[in-house]
């Protein structure tokens, strides 16, 4: 499901703005539930060396998987989150575990950042 990008006009929209569009995945069960602090995302195509400061900074464990990267995020502000996806160029989330209706051919949801 094709989302609007973080850029608007050329301006960042602010966390509210952004997160209001997120109709589903992973980003609003993390928004309904702030307990939960363990949760799993795949990362397509990532520059694991750009990483390295984050990762060890936020206590954040990486591992391969195929052509992904499995990241397991422990205690990690949800802003701080997205700031490292802007800055680290991601295009696009997988959720494998969301129940939604619409996904690509192997079943995982799909919201794009432009």
């Amino acid at each position: 499901m094709r989302k609007e990008g973080f850029k608007q006009n050329g301006e960042f929209p602010s966390f509210e703005e952004f997160t209001s569009k997120i109709e589903c995945g992973f980003l609003e069960k993390i928004l309904k539930n702030k307990k939960e602090k363990n949760f799993d995302i795949l990362v397509e195509y990532i520059k694991e060396d750009e990483l390295k400061d984050f990762l060890k900074e936020k206590n954040l464990s990486i591992c391969r998987n195929y052509n992904f990267i499995n990241l397991v995020v422990l205690n990690v502000n949800f802003f701080e989150f997205l700031v490292l996806l802007k800055n680290n160029n991601i295009k696009r989330i997988f959720d494998p575990k969301a129940k939604i209706k619409t996904s690509d051919k192997n079943g995982l949801h799909r919201t794009y950042f432009d």
